[in-house]
C-alpha cells in the first residue's frame, strides 16, 4: 500500500510541476519526480501481475503453492530495490546548478538537444582493462580507442585536433577480455 502511495504521491507532484514548474522548484526536481513516480507505478504493477498469478494458479488447481516462499522473497527483493532507487533519485543522482553548474549546463544542454534530461554515466575503460582513473589514463585510451572526443574538466579535446604520434597502436589488445 505505501509503493502504491508513493506513486499516487509522486505522480500528483510531476502533474502539479508540470501545470506549475515553479512548484517546489529548487525543492524537488521535475524529472526525478517524474522517475520515481513512473519507477514505482512499474513496480506496483509488477506486484498486481506476480500476485495475481499466485493467487489464480492455487485457485485453478485446487492445491496449495509450494513456491509461496519464493513470491514472497520475490516482494522483499522488489520492495528492497524500489527503496534504493528512490533513496537514490531524491539524494545521490540529482545534479543541481549551484552546487555544479558546468554538469548541470551540460545535461540542460543534452535536455534541450535530445528532449531527454538523463546521461548515463558508466565506468571509462576498454573491456579487460582497469577503469581509468588519471587524465593519463584517460588520453591514453581515448587515443587508442575509435573516441572522438574526451572531455576533462573545462577540456574538450578532439581526436583530430590531435598528434597523430600520439596514437596509441592495438590498445584494445593489449588487454585480455574479462
Amino acid at each position: 500500500m505505501v509503493l502504491f502511495l508513493a506513486q499516487m504521491l509522486f505522480g500528483l507532484l510531476a502533474g502539479l510541476q508540470f501545470l506549475w514548474p515553479d512548484f517546489l522548484h529548487g525543492v524537488l526536481d521535475f524529472n526525478v519526480n517524474r522517475m520515481v513516480h513512473i519507477n514505482a507505478m512499474i513496480v506496483w504493477m509488477l506486484y498486481g501481475f506476480i500476485g495475481a498469478i499466485y493467487w489464480l494458479v492455487e485457485d485453478e488447481a485446487g492445491v496449495p503453492l509450494v513456491g509461496i516462499r519464493l513470491a514472497q522473497a520475490t516482494f522483499w527483493v522488489f520492495s528492497s530495490a524500489v527503496a534504493a532507487v528512490v533513496v537514490v533519485f531524491l539524494v545521490v543522482q540529482t545534479v543541481h546548478e549551484e552546487t555544479n553548474p558546468h554538469y548541470h549546463a551540460l545535461l540542460q544542454a543534452f535536455k534541450a538537444k535530445t528532449g531527454c534530461p538523463v546521461i548515463v554515466n558508466t565506468s571509462f575503460n576498454v573491456r579487460g582493462e582497469p577503469i581509468v582513473c588519471t587524465p593519463d589514463d584517460a588520453f591514453r585510451c581515448f587515443m587508442g580507442t575509435d573516441l572522438d572526443c574526451l572531455a576533462i574538466g573545462n577540456c574538450l579535446l578532439h581526436k583530430e585536433d590531435q598528434d597523430p604520434a600520439g596514437k596509441v597502436e592495438n590498445y584494445q589488445a593489449s588487454f585480455d577480455p574479462d
